[in-house]
């Protein structure tokens, strides 16, 4: 449970793509206005120092006085195959999320017409990966890995085609949305956990684990993501003549021809990403329920086998 729990805090922190709150007007509290204020600043302030001052650390906690080379980094990473096609598919899923999300105010007002329904959208999107996160735990009760992530996989293609239609009508629009967050949430989970998993595949392996490089690998791959996902949306909004070179000014409206740049960009390239990075995990990913019980049994034996015989 408290496994489930931790991959559920991280997986909120790494669904971060979407700036659902920077959506509220300019006399609200927003990013943008939070320290304009001394009241707001005190705010701010002591929020900062609740933290500060009010947690301890747990000192009776030893740490592990190995350490790490740039060289075993660079081993632990490349040699643990499983981890390598972990973060193969984490990072076609990523780019393909951070698009789509980065494309949505650009969609709201080129495409459906209406810009201020850009915060309705989010709301939507805010909403399907919250439930999703918490209904996730009964459907992991029910389903192998592999079954959740086939029908996460389904869903987020059958949100994408329907969004590729949805263009004026915000109803089929907010349902192809919540296909696809709820879908996009579970994948989340799943990569965190398949992540997690390549940590005793790691020992299990080279005979060393690896926790803190291995999970430093997610916050890469999210950085990575966004910034590959900005580039594509930053030259195709000029393809779809939204933006021209040396121009900050932004267009009043685009053509027919602009709209499909966007509406490829947006949909057709990440869909064929995260499908890719799905079927990249259908194929080399290896470390089912069966096989990490029994890796566990072996890594445990290894550790009650005396020390000559080994």
């Amino acid at each position: 449970m408290k496994k489930i729990l931790m991959i559920l805090t991280m997986a909120l922190a790494a669904t971060s793509c979407m700036d659902i709150l920077d959506v509220a007007p300019e006399d609200q509290i927003a990013s943008e206005n939070m320290w304009t204020t001394e009241e707001l600043a005190d705010k701010g302030m002591a929020g900062l120092c609740f933290p500060l001052f009010g947690v301890k650390e747990n000192r009776e906690i030893k740490e592990d006085d190995e350490k790490f080379t740039i060289c075993d980094m660079w081993n632990a990473i490349t040699k643990n195959d499983q981890l390598m096609w972990t973060t193969l598919s984490m990072a076609l899923f990523m780019v393909g999320y951070c698009t789509t999300t980065g494309f949505a105010t650009y969609y709201m007002q080129y495409l459906y017409g209406d810009i201020n329904m850009y915060a309705i959208l989010a709301a939507v999107c805010g909403v399907a990966q919250l439930a999703a996160l918490m209904i996730f735990p009964l459907f992991s009760k029910k389903y192998d890995r592999r079954q959740l992530y086939t029908g996460a996989t389904v869903f987020v293609v059958a949100g994408y085609l329907a969004f590729f239609f949805a263009e004026h009508s915000i109803g089929l629009i907010a349902v192809s949305a919540i296909l696809m967050f709820v879908g996009q949430a579970f994948i989340q989970l799943l990569m965190l956990m398949f992540l997690a998993d390549t940590i005793e595949y790691g020992q299990w392996k080279l005979g060393r684990r690896s926790e803190s490089i291995t999970f430093s690998i997610q916050p890469l791959v999210n950085k990575i993501g966004g910034a590959l996902s900005t580039g594509l949306i930053s030259v195709s909004i000029m393809l779809a003549g939204i933006k021209t070179k040396g121009s900050d000014t932004a267009a009043a409206a685009i053509d027919a021809s602009g709209k499909l740049t966007i509406k490829l960009a947006m949909l057709a390239i990440p869909l064929v990403l995260i499908v890719a990075g799905y079927v990249f995990y259908l194929r080399k990913y290896k470390i089912s329920k069966e096989f990490y019980d029994n890796m566990l049994a072996d890594l445990k034996f290894r550790e009650t086998k005396p020390a000559a015989d080994r």
